[in-house]
């Protein structure tokens, strides 16, 4: 079954999308992207895991058919995943105080670059702020003017404004 119940459902959505676009059953949605028609079942219904190389067939389905549903981080996201599943499991084989040494060089690690993380994530929200403020006084000066327009027009219907 499925590790990660979003993989298939987000497959199942993307590959559905992509048959409407292209008005293709399903046999011939497996074959414009280079799965079998049972491999596509499995896939949509979470019977089988996506693996990498699925998510590119996808991917290159859709930049095929002139829409480009996705990026690139569905297959960089399932392989990173790969790669800290085995990261782990290594892990776990080694000695109980080699693993404490490295768990603690890791947090450390994490630690460091949070910092750069937080920092980032605080300036686009403060940038996200300054955004809806100066949207927000635009509006507010853009109804004001439409109120003088119709002043204006009250006490000189014939002028143009």
């Amino acid at each position: 079954m499925q590790e990660n119940n979003t993989d298939f459902i987000h497959f199942s959505d993307r590959s559905d999308d992509l048959a409407k676009h292209l008005n293709l059953n399903a046999k011939e949605l497996a074959e414009f992207i280079g799965i079998s028609r049972p491999m596509l079942y499995a896939y949509k219904t979470g019977r089988s895991p996506i693996t990498g190389k699925v998510w590119r067939k996808l991917a290159q389905a859709e930049e095929k058919a002139g829409i480009r549903l996705s990026t690139k981080t569905d297959v960089e996201n399932h392989e990173s995943s790969e790669t800290l599943q085995t990261a782990i499991e290594s892990l776990k084989m080694l000695p109980p105080e080699q693993r404490e040494q490295v768990e603690c060089a890791i947090v450390q690690i994490i630690k460091a670059l949070s910092p750069g993380i937080f920092e980032t994530a605080e300036k686009i929200l403060h940038n996200q702020n300054k955004q809806q403020e100066y949207s927000s006084i635009v509006q507010n000066k853009s109804k004001r003017l439409k109120e003088l327009e119709e002043k204006l027009k009250e006490k000189d219907p014939n002028k143009r404004i």
